[in-house]
C-alpha cells in the first residue's frame, strides 16, 4: 500500500493520506484479524506501534537498501540553533550532530535503544521518534560519498558538501562530538524561493529526485551527479576559502599611487558609485576589479559580477523582462542585476561589486528605468523600496541594498557615445585613470619582464612624442584620446624574448590602427609619426 505522499505535503495533509491508505486497505479490520486487540491504546495508535515495531525489528538496515539506491544519497542538515556551529563545520571541514548525552552512537544497534535512551536520559513523557532518527542515520545509514546540504533556515541554503569519512565520536571536542568528515563544495547563501527546506535536523531527501534536483539547479551545481559518476576527469570545483587582497598585492599589480588607491576607496565608500575614466589603454578595466578586490579583502569572484554596456542593452536584460524559453512561449525573467541584488540581499554581512564595463555606451535611462533614484547612496535599503515596470505578484517591490557598490569603467576616446546622462552623473564620482609610462613601477615592470633598461627608454620617449600629438589636436582629440601604457604590458610571454620584434608587433597592431583610427583623414601624418617611434 502507498499513501501517495506529494512533495510539498504538510504534516497534516500526509496525516489525512495515511488515514484514507489504511481505511482504503481494510488495515484495522486484517490487524483485528490477524493479530488482536493487544493494548488499552486506541487502536490506530497501537497499529502505529506495531508499525513501528516491525520497521525497527525487520525493516530496512539502510536507506539504501529500501529503495534500491545506487550511488550517493543527499542529506538536508541544520548547523545547529540559529547556525552556531556553521563556523567550526566550516573550518574543520566537518558536519555535526548533537545530543551529547546519547555518547557514542554506534553502542545503539537500533531507533529504538536511542529513542528509549533519550527519554531516560531526558526525562521525557513523549516519545522523541525524529531526533532518535537523526541520530540513528547519521550514525549508520550516511555513507562515505554522500552529499549534505546545509540550511541556515527553512528557505535558505548555506552549503553543499560531500561526506568523506564515516561516523567518529569525537569525546574530546568542545562542540559536537558525533562527526563525520566533509569536503566542502560550495559556499554561499541561496534562497529557496517558494521551495521550503525540511524542518528536522537531519533529513534523508534522496528519494524525492525533483526536490533534490530543484536544490541543486538553485546553487547552480546541477552537474554534481555527474561529478560523482566521473570524479576523475570531473571539473567541478571546490571552493574554499578566498585568498586575501591587500594594498601590496594591488601595488604589485597596477602602475597607480598609494595615495591615488586610498583616495579611490575612501570615494567608493562614501558615494558607493564610482566611474574609473579614461583614454584607451590605461587598464580601466583591470583597476576596476582589483578595486572590489581591495575593497572587500578578499579574491572572491562570487562576490563581484561584471558586464558590459552597449546601445542595444536593454531593462529587460537588466532588470527583468519577458523572454522566450525553449517552448516558444514569454515567460517573466529576472535580469542579472536584479539576480545580483538578491544574491548582497541575502548575505548582508558581506559587499558585493557590480562593475559596468564602458557603462556609456548604454542607454542609461532605458537601463536602469525607475532604479535610477535607487542608485543614490541614502536612497538604498528595504524602506525606498519601489515597484519594477514587471512584477510577479501584486505589491511586489525591489531595493538595492546597502552593502553592493557600482564600479563603472568609460572609454574617454569613444566617439560613438553621446553625453552620459546628468541624472546618472551626478550619482556618480568619476575618476580620472591616465597612463603611466611615466611611473617607476610601469618601468620595473618591464624590466622584470625582460626589457632593457634602453628599450623602456625608448617606449616611454615613442609614447610621448604620440601623446604629445594627441593632446595637441585639441580641436579633434585632445587628452582624453592618449594611448594607455597597457598595451606594452606583456601578458602571454614569461619573459620577453626579443624586445625589438615584440615592439614592432605592438606597433603594428595595436598602436598603427588606434592612430589611423584617430586621424582617418590625415594619413601622411599618421605615416610620419609612427616612422618616428620605430
Amino acid at each position: 500500500m502507498e499513501p501517495n505522499y506529494a512533495r510539498g505535503d504538510s504534516f497534516g495533509q500526509k496525516f489525512i493520506k495515511f488515514q484514507q491508505c489504511l481505511t482504503e486497505n481494510r488495515i484495522e479490520e486484517k490487524y483485528l484479524e490477524i493479530v488482536g486487540k493487544q493494548t488499552e491504546l486506541p487502536l490506530f495508535l497501537e497499529i502505529d506501534q506495531f508499525f513501528s515495531y516491525l520497521y525497527e525489528t525487520f525493516g530496512k538496515t539502510s536507506s539504501h537498501d529500501s529503495v534500491g539506491h545506487e550511488g550517493p544519497q543527499y542529506w538536508l542538515l541544520a548547523a545547529g540553533e540559529n547556525n552556531f556551529m556553521w563556523n567550526e563545520f566550516r573550518e574543520k571541514e566537518i558536519i555535526g550532530i548533537g545530543w551529547k548525552e546519547l555518547g557514542d552512537l554506534t553502542k545503539y544497534s537500533s531507533k529504538r535503544e536511542i529513542i528509549e535512551a533519550l527519554k531516560e536520559l531526558n526525562q521525557l513523557d513523549y516519545t522523541p521518534t525524529n531526533d532518535a532518527l537523526a541520530n540513528y542515520q547519521f550514525a549508520f545509514e550516511m555513507k562515505i560519498g554522500d552529499y549534505v546540504f546545509i540550511k541556515s533556515s527553512i528557505r535558505h541554503l548555506i552549503a553543499l558538501g560531500k561526506i568523506t569519512s564515516d561516523y567518529i565520536f569525537d569525546s574530546s571536542s568542545t562542540g559536537y562530538k558525533s562527526i563525520r568528515k566533509v569536503e566542502w563544495l560550495k559556499f554561499g547563501n541561496w534562497h529557496t524561493g517558494e521551495l521550503k527546506l525540511h524542518m528536522k535536523t537531519l533529513t534523508d531527501i534522496t528519494p524525492y529526485e525533483e526536490y533534490v534536483q530543484d536544490l541543486l539547479k538553485i546553487i547552480d551545481a546541477e552537474n554534481l551527479e555527474d561529478a560523482y559518476q566521473t570524479e576523475e576527469t570531473s571539473n567541478f570545483d571546490v571552493i574554499k576559502e578566498p585568498p586575501l587582497f591587500n594594498e601590496e598585492e594591488i601595488m604589485a599589480e597596477v602602475f597607480m599611487e598609494d595615495s591615488d588607491i586610498q583616495e579611490i576607496l575612501e570615494t567608493l565608500d562614501y558615494k558607493k558609485n564610482i566611474i574609473l575614466q579614461g583614454p584607451p589603454g590605461v587598464g580601466k578595466t583591470f583597476v576596476a576589479k582589483r578595486l572590489a578586490y581591495l575593497h572587500m579583502g578578499a579574491v572572491d569572484e562570487s562576490k563581484v559580477m561584471m558586464i558590459q554596456f552597449h546601445q542595444s542593452y536593454s531593462y529587460e536584460e537588466f532588470i527583468r523582462g519577458y523572454k522566450p524559453d525553449g517552448d516558444g512561449k514569454f515567460v517573466l525573467k529576472d535580469g542579472v542585476f536584479y539576480q545580483f541584488c538578491q544574491k548582497a540581499i541575502l548575505d548582508p554581512d558581506h559587499n558585493y561589486y557590480f562593475v559596468i564595463d564602458e557603462i556609456n555606451r548604454g542607454n542609461l535611462s532605458k537601463i536602469f528605468g525607475e532604479l535610477m533614484m535607487l542608485i543614490e547612496t541614502d536612497k538604498r535599503g528595504k524602506k525606498y523600496a519601489v515597484q519594477l515596470a514587471y512584477n510577479r505578484k501584486d505589491h511586489e517591490t525591489f531595493y538595492i541594498p546597502k552593502n553592493l557598490y557600482f564600479i563603472g569603467t568609460m572609454n574617454t576616446a569613444d566617439r560613438s557615445i553621446a553625453m552620459v546622462d546628468y541624472a546618472l552623473r551626478r550619482r556618480f564620482s568619476f575618476i580620472n585613470i591616465e597612463p603611466a609610462f611615466h611611473s617607476e613601477k610601469f618601468k620595473a615592470f618591464l624590466i622584470h619582464k625582460g626589457v632593457s633598461q634602453g628599450f623602456v627608454d625608448k617606449i616611454v620617449q615613442s609614447m610621448e612624442e604620440v601623446n604629445t600629438e594627441i593632446i595637441r589636436d585639441s580641436v579633434n582629440l585632445g587628452k582624453g584620446y592618449e594611448v594607455g601604457h597597457s598595451y606594452f604590458v606583456p601578458t602571454s610571454e614569461t619573459v620577453v624574448a626579443d624586445e625589438q620584434k615584440w615592439f614592432d608587433r605592438v606597433i603594428k597592431w595595436e598602436i598603427e590602427p588606434l592612430l589611423k583610427e584617430y586621424w582617418f583623414d590625415q594619413e601622411e601624418k599618421v605615416n610620419e609619426l609612427l616612422a618616428r617611434i620605430k
